[in-house]
């Protein structure tokens, strides 16, 4: 039996620990279920990836598990809102080319990258 493939869209917009574990394993599951998942981060969610603490720095070892995982099958993604970028002072070319982000996009072709997409947002 051929299991369709599903995609997810992870709308992050909380920066608090709880809200970025449950996105992480949210997209982990999906990514180990050979759905495609998009996680895209907006404002407090970005700051915190940028700007991590101690209570974010197991989740974003595991965030780093889930990316190596999709980037083998092609099927995960961290994209950022370009106005989140842009309202934290961040240079998005700079957040790509160091892989810190898969792509930045405006608000309007995010919603065109996720239409079909179950999306779920924390």
């Amino acid at each position: 039996m051929t299991r369709e493939v599903s995609a997810t869209a992870i709308l992050l917009r909380s920066g608090d620990g709880d809200s970025w574990r449950f996105a992480v394993d949210l997209a982990g599951a999906g990514v180990a279920s050979n759905d495609r998942v998009a996680l895209v981060l907006f404002d407090a969610a970005l700051v915190a990836l940028l700007s991590p603490d101690a209570t974010h720095a197991a989740v974003l070892r595991d965030l780093a598990v889930v990316r190596a995982l999709g980037r083998a099958t092609q099927s995960f993604e961290v994209i950022a809102c370009s106005g989140a970028v842009e309202r934290i002072g961040a240079d998005p070319d700079k957040l790509v080319d160091d892989g810190v982000l898969d792509d930045v996009r405006g608000l309007p072709a995010i919603w065109r990258h996720a239409a079909g997409m179950r999306l779920v947002t924390i």
